[in-house]
């Protein structure tokens, strides 16, 4: 049997070729999801108790909001009835808005002026990172928890977040799991709250037990106060300064703790729209931080030389969409200029067709793995064919995703685009 076809012209040599290599790096990413899997059912082991708590540290809690309106009252309201001493607690609410949010918040801060302080900014400089290094400049809290304008933190949210800094000095941050009040309102929902819960237990907890890269997820987080100024604070040139901080956390050797069991829910995004403006900035920060932070990483002798690939896997997430897209393009042509006869016969005399054959049984059988180890998780099996949803989805993003990806490794001028929230009901 030999290993390439020798008959083939040029352009069928060339598509052959480039089927392969894509072929082969799409299964590259694939192989990571699957080792992330099996971190993932590794990591199911309970964490160890924290230590007793004999006196609780000050906290303060940054809320960054821009024209959050439909969400600030409920948000307010969830951080004033944290179970939590009223005079270890301070809540500082950072303001760029102009559309009556503001008057929302004023109203908590005349009635609570012993707990709420409201800081309104006349413009976005630096966006979300700009209100919470305004925040970081205003607070005297030891710890430092954060909220997004949609989430709604349990009434025990600190008191099982924060006692964990306490088994490791070198603790900088404690993530809490993200979830969400209704994920089954349309088909959308459903491919989206797959995804989030594929993100929680599997992505975010494969990191946290295997030693990888740590991404503190935007939200739901407790940080100690400290470790965000030894590192330089917030980066206000950065689309997604949360994953930007933990990046130079993990460099820096801070750890950082994962509570799956502790959940704290939010709004989905109710529209294709807003999800594609969501996603965009988001592959766009994820590129624009693997070119900063690339030198870096590859200089930290913090790292084992599988951290390091699985770093810039994870940095690079978001060119898988261009490699499908070419890879789309390219499985087009390949139908188009072989004979039926090659495809369904001839190749497969050759090593390369069951070379890619089983990269492509990698490829196809991750997204279950995933699926499968999140789904048994939550008991809920069912929803496995939600993959299809998540799938459709993940498609339909295929262009925006691709184009933000390249700009953000090239580019450096960007904008935050701000998700919508509507109020969802809330409950979980």
């Amino acid at each position: 049997m030999y290993l390439f076809p020798q008959n083939l012209s040029n352009l069928q040599q060339s598509i052959l070729i480039v089927a392969t290599v894509i072929t082969a790096l799409l299964a590259i990413y694939a192989c990571n999801m699957w080792i992330l899997s099996l971190l993932s059912i590794k990591g199911r082991r309970k964490l160890p108790n924290p230590p007793q708590v004999k006196s609780w540290p000050r906290v303060s809690i940054h809320l960054p909001l821009y024209n959050e309106k439909a969400v600030a009252k409920r948000l307010l309201e969830a951080c004033l009835n944290l179970d939590y001493p009223r005079d270890k607690l301070e809540i500082i609410a950072v303001d760029d808005s102009d559309d009556g949010t503001t008057d929302v918040l004023r109203a908590f801060e005349s009635k609570y002026s012993d707990l709420v302080r409201v800081i309104h900014r006349n413009d976005r400089s630096g966006f979300k990172a700009g209100a919470l290094q305004t925040a970081m400049q205003n607070t005297t809290g030891e710890f430092i928890s954060l909220f997004d304008a949609d989430y709604v933190p349990p009434t025990d949210f600190l008191k099982k977040t924060v006692p964990h800094f306490y088994s490791d000095e070198r603790v900088a941050f404690v993530q809490a799991r993200w979830t969400y009040f209704d994920g089954q309102f349309s088909w959308i929902a459903k491919a989206i709250s797959l995804g989030i819960d594929i993100y929680a237990f599997v992505d975010q907890r494969a990191r946290y037990v295997g030693n990888l890269l740590a991404h503190f997820s935007g939200t739901c987080g407790v940080f100690r106060r400290q470790a965000i100024e030894q590192v330089g604070g917030w980066n206000t040139s950065s689309l997604t300064e949360d994953l930007d901080l933990s990046i130079r956390l993990h460099l820096e050797g801070w750890r950082y703790i994962y509570l799956p069991g502790v959940a704290c829910p939010g709004e989905i995004p109710h529209d294709f729209k807003s999800l594609m403006y969501q996603q965009f900035r988001w592959a766009q920060g994820f590129s624009e931080c693997l070119r900063r932070h690339a030198p870096a990483i590859l200089r930290s002798k913090r790292l084992s030389l599988f951290q390091k690939l699985e770093a810039f896997l994870h940095l690079g997430t978001y060119f898988i969409c261009p490699l499908t897209i070419v890879g789309l393009v390219v499985t087009l042509l390949f139908y188009a200029i072989f004979p039926p006869s090659f495809w369904l016969e001839d190749i497969w005399r050759y090593e390369v067709a069951w070379f890619t054959l089983a990269l492509s049984v990698v490829i196809y059988t991750a997204p279950f793995m995933a699926s499968g180890v999140t789904l048994r998780e939550l008991s809920k099996l069912r929803r496995l064919t939600h993959l299809g949803y998540l799938g459709a989805v993940l498609y339909g993003l295929l262009l925006s995703n691709s184009r933000a990806a390249i700009e953000g490794l090239f580019s450096k001028a960007a904008y935050f685009y701000r998700t919508p929230k509507l109020a969802s009901p809330s409950k979980t």
